[in-house]
């Protein structure tokens, strides 16, 4: 017939496909409807259990993270200061302090001593990092808690999406990402795969945002205790040896007075002393070095023998002590001041740094996620908030 292998009819079937009565057969056509659509996911889905972070194979994660993070934390602060230490060095030897033998010698008396030193603290910053980390999760799964019944489902589910899961769902649904075809076709294919990355990009920005508050609210409440608590350790001790400081003053003061005061018993032995207009025995009162003559007493031609020692005022010990006190007072109320004016910029630091660092994971994480769909997400976050604190903190 026409229709079949005819001059420009359209080939329905070959004949490789037709049956042996050679009726053709029609193909079911295919179009774009016939693509399956991706069941939307549930809400919450990606919420973690209280005490998840125990679990076998999340520990073993954790642990591994840590440790790993740690080693290259520790290498990379070595080799930092390494190189300022031996440019240093290098100075000294271009003005002539130092001769490249020396220059050489101290640099690998440096390289030892600070190796040995650094890795040997290795251990117990590992240990300290994975109990921090730790608290923090504990802090994150609580602050989720107390936002379940404060804001709605929607709301929650964004808090607490898994943001490498999110990469990942993002870049198949545009279609951009490793195996995609998109990244591959040029022309107009280009500028589609152009406009699906962006696309990725300011979606993930607001997911990472909106994934990483609770996060970040919760290593900067880890920081602000630590930063809380080490000030108040301070604070104690410090309090423990100004009371100390003054007992032993207290008790330095009293020994001296009291040698003071038979000393000079023994001088006025015998000489009338007059208290505030009273005639008083030797024995009923003590004159003390900072006991004057006032200049009118001195000129009395009455006066003789007589000394006349004020009991309150200008001329006693009393004042001078009450001065001394005072001026420790102040002293240390300027000190209190000056402790709880850094406590009050370190915290701003902790809260600006924190903040800072939220933005710039959300778009790291967001460039990381077109670079490499799940584990770039993850990385990417994580280097800009490392580049964000070695600025900030």
């Amino acid at each position: 017939p026409p229709g079949v292998n005819g001059g420009g009819g359209i080939i329905l079937a070959t004949s490789a496909t037709a049956p042996a009565g050679g009726v053709p057969v029609q193909p079911v056509p295919t179009t774009a409807t016939s693509t399956p659509t991706p069941t939307p996911r549930p809400l919450l889905s990606d919420r973690k259990s209280f005490l998840s972070q125990f679990h076998p194979k999340p520990l073993l994660i954790s642990i591994i993270r840590l440790t790993t993070l740690t080693a290259s934390t520790i290498f990379a602060t070595y080799v930092t200061d390494q190189i300022e230490y031996e440019t240093s060095n290098e100075k000294l030897v271009t003005s002539g302090v130092l001769t490249p033998d020396q220059c050489d010698l101290r640099n690998k008396e440096w390289e030892d001593i600070q190796w040995r030193i650094r890795w040997g603290e290795f251990k117990t910053k590992a240990m300290v990092g994975w109990f921090k980390y730790q608290v923090t999760v504990l802090i994150m799964r609580t602050y989720e808690k107390l936002a379940e019944g404060r804001v709605s489902t929607e709301t929650l589910d964004r808090l607490t999406m898994d943001t490498m899961k999110a990469g990942i769902r993002a870049c198949d649904s545009y279609g951009v990402g490793a195996g995609s075809s998109g990244g591959s076709s040029g022309g107009s294919g280009g500028s589609s795969s152009s406009g699906a990355k962006e696309a990725v990009r300011s979606e993930m920005v607001s997911t990472c945002l909106w994934a990483n508050v609770i996060g970040f609210a919760a290593d900067a409440t880890v920081q602000l205790a630590i930063l809380s608590y080490g000030y108040y350790v301070y604070y104690q001790g410090r309090r423990a040896r100004i009371g100390t400081d003054l007992e032993v003053e207290t008790l330095l003061g009293e020994d001296e007075e009291v040698v003071e005061e038979e000393a000079e018993e023994e001088e006025v032995e015998g000489v009338e002393v007059t208290v505030q207009g009273e005639v008083m025995d030797d024995k009923d009162a003590a004159i003390g070095d900072d006991a004057v003559v006032p200049p009118s007493d001195a000129d009395d031609a009455d006066a003789g023998d007589k000394i006349c020692i004020p009991t309150e005022g200008w001329g006693t010990n009393d004042s001078g002590t009450k001065k001394d006190k005072d001026s420790t007072t102040d002293n240390n109320n300027d000190e209190e001041g000056a402790m709880a004016l850094s406590y009050l910029i370190k915290t701003v630091r902790i809260i600006v740094s924190r903040s800072v660092g939220l933005v710039a994971a959300s778009y790291g994480g967001a460039y990381g996620t077109v670079l490499w769909p799940g584990w770039g997400t993850l990385l990417g976050t994580s280097v800009a908030d490392s580049i964000v604190s070695s600025v900030l903190d």
